[in-house]
């Protein structure tokens, strides 16, 4: 039976129909829930507030002097053999 362009279409867009269609299973909620669109601007946040933490631990690392006595000063450091 043939199907109309606009099913076939929206069977391609689907990478795993079988698996998406079978939300009883236990993986198949998470599944829908992974494939829900969502808007960037809370991924595009996250990325802002981890780099100021980032930010903000490298110069809490200048303003101590631990870079020096860390990473600098230590008379032996580990090799690798």
């Amino acid at each position: 039976m043939l199907r109309n362009s606009s099913q076939e279409i929206a069977s391609l867009s689907r990478p795993f129909p079988s698996i998406v269609g079978n939300a009883r299973s236990s993986c198949g909620a998470f599944v829908l829930a992974a494939r829900e669109q969502v808007d960037a601007g809370s991924l595009a946040v996250f990325r802002i507030l981890f780099g100021l933490i980032g930010l903000f631990i490298v110069a809490r690392f200048f303003a101590h002097g631990w870079i020096d006595e860390l990473y600098i000063v230590p008379e032996y450091h580990f090799t690798y053999m």
